[in-house]
């Protein structure tokens, strides 16, 4: 197996290792917004207007990094459909569709 065939095989993976690191960002972001909430909550006479909108801001950023790990997922998850109809295709032919048929008797 040629280094480009093994790159294609490992792409679908990649891509997973690249959606937990996202999710590490943004349980990252929920830990920083509850810290700051408790400043708010608990610290109110320490807290400034500057601080507020570092939480507002950080806020945002989760919310943009939420977004991003669901359009990641949506594109893993086609990637990974995409590869195995190449798989499907590259071992059993052009009988893809006799392939699905199959697997949705087994089911």
């Amino acid at each position: 197996m040629n280094q480009s065939c093994t790159v294609c095989l490992l792409q679908p993976f990649s891509h997973l290792f690249q959606a937990a690191f996202n999710f590490t960002a943004v349980f990252t972001g929920i830990v920083h917004i509850l810290l700051q909430s408790a400043c708010l909550l608990y610290f109110q006479s320490c807290c400034c207007l500057n601080q507020i909108i570092h939480v507002w801001l950080a806020t945002w950023i989760f919310a943009l990094q939420f977004f991003q790990i669901y359009l990641n997922l949506y594109h893993y998850i086609f990637a990974i459909q995409t590869q195995l109809r190449k798989w499907l295709l590259l071992f059993f032919g052009n009988h893809e569709q006799e392939i699905f048929q199959r697997l949705l008797q087994l089911r």
